[in-house]
């Protein structure tokens, strides 16, 4: 089974942060911003708290589809490895083959003939073009005659079979290629899909976040609407500096820098004098 990816795990570690302190603050919030907002009680087609609710719900379900859409990726990316893999070793084998037609052919009947069906050409890297590369030689093969003077391992040499061998191996090539393909257009259809997922649950989660810091700005409670404030590094699943728990920041070494932590008057040196 497939891992979700870091970067999605991140965003909704910070989601669920945010579905927690609606589930733990909202209640209070709710109430207080409330008060602000209609100034003498809530409509009774819809409160504050009921506002809170559905956005909440929201948020939970955007945040499920983008875990599903990232996982289909993910499992969708891992299955690209064999077919992957399977092409680079029927491309390195079509090489060989031609690598061996060239020696045999040019030991049995000389290097002149050998150019003359495309076996002295250097090999091509892509495999598309190592294809075309075979067949061509496996058609001239097909098509040049040989020549009347042979040396000793010409007898063993079936031009024909040579042929039939380079347009196999090319086959094998063509048909793994178009296996990678397959599964690249498939990983993009999952790629759009979770970029689809992100850009709604981007949108909830900015929704949620925001409208519960603001209204936890206003009814006093500060500590959770810092909490949940989205920024854009939360958006992107990165953690706030401040809230960084990876160990602490890098000196730089030059106390003169003013983006070094340590420098004087920075957050982690001396008091500047």
């Amino acid at each position: 089974m497939a891992d979700m990816s870091k970067t999605t795990a991140d965003k909704l570690a910070f989601s669920r942060a945010i579905e927690e302190a609606y589930a733990v603050h909202g209640g209070e919030v709710a109430a207080k911003f409330s008060q602000w907002l209609f100034d003498g009680g809530a409509p009774r087609a819809l409160s504050v708290s009921d506002l809170f609710e559905l956005v909440a719900v929201r948020l939970r379900e955007s945040g499920k589809k983008l875990a599903d859409a990232d996982l289909t990726h993910q499992a969708e990316l891992g299955d690209d490895v064999q077919p992957r893999q399977d092409r680079d070793a029927r491309e390195a084998e079509l090489k060989e083959c031609l690598v061996r037609s060239s020696d045999m052919i040019r030991g049995a009947f000389g290097e002149r003939y050998s150019r003359a069906v495309g076996l002295e050409t250097p090999l091509a890297e892509r495999g598309d073009l190592l294809v075309k590369q075979a067949r061509t030689s496996a058609k001239l093969l097909r098509e040049t005659k040989p020549p009347e003077v042979r040396r000793r391992s010409a007898s063993s040499v079936n031009v024909a079979d040579e042929a039939a061998l380079l347009e196999e191996a090319a086959s094998a090539v063509e048909a793994a290629v178009a296996a990678v393909k397959k599964e690249e257009v498939e990983a993009q259809k999952t790629l759009i899909a979770r970029e689809d997922a992100d850009a709604k649950w981007a949108t909830a989660f900015t929704c949620a976040g925001d409208l519960l810091a603001t209204a936890a700005t206003v009814a006093g409670v500060n500590g959770v609407a810092e909490r949940v404030k989205t920024n854009w590094r939360r958006r992107s699943g990165i953690a706030d500096p401040k809230n960084d728990t990876d160990g602490p920041p890098e000196d730089t070494g030059d106390p003169n820098d003013p983006n070094n932590p340590y420098a004087p008057g920075g957050p982690f040196g001396p008091p500047k004098t």
